[in-house]
């Protein structure tokens, strides 16, 4: 059964307010610095809302008290273009 959580996507932009996205994926650990959030919305879902990723930006768990920083960003070259979001905890 995989576990879904809901989440908050902040950007670490400070000179003018960039709305918070709310997104739903699952976490995994891919070592004890390292966690791996697999989005359901793709690539177009964010270019659609006006919104690129960037490392820097903040993952929020909405059932978890710890926030992660986004270090890198990929996406699978086959369906479905899930996006991969790297972190770290801060």
């Amino acid at each position: 059964m995989v576990n879904y959580h809901d989440l908050i996507i902040r950007s670490n932009r400070t000179d003018y307010k960039i709305k918070d996205r709310e997104c739903w994926g699952t976490r995994r650990a891919s070592d004890a610095h390292e966690i791996i959030f697999i989005l359901e919305q793709t690539r177009g879902w964010f270019a659609h809302n006006n919104f690129t990723i960037k490392p820097g930006f903040k993952v929020l768990p909405v059932d978890d008290p710890d926030e992660y920083i986004i270090t890198s960003i990929s996406y699978p070259e086959k369906r479905p273009f899930k996006t991969i979001l790297t972190t770290v905890r801060v």
